[in-house]
């Protein structure tokens, strides 16, 4: 449990342990390995002001792997 905690808030495990992230890095790997999840915890973390953003990056990641990305990309804030 403390490694998933970890990987979603950044950090260190143990005060030994050189294994650190920060949370825009997970952004950026899900937005590369599936783009529709990434848009998907950007609208979780905002309380989901427009969820149609969700459908429309899925629909295009569907199509073709690059245009959801690049949306994917436009859409997801990685820093706060």
């Amino acid at each position: 449990m403390k490694f998933f905690s970890m990987l979603w808030k950044g950090g260190r495990l143990d005060s030994s342990d050189a294994l650190c992230t920060e949370h825009y890095m997970l952004k950026l790997m899900l937005i590369i390995i599936f783009p529709p999840f990434a848009v998907w915890l950007d609208q979780h973390e905002k309380n989901y002001p427009n969820t149609l953003k969700i459908m429309y990056c899925f629909i295009l990641t569907s199509l073709l792997y690059f245009p959801g990305l690049l949306y994917a990309i436009s859409i997801v804030k990685l820093y706060d």
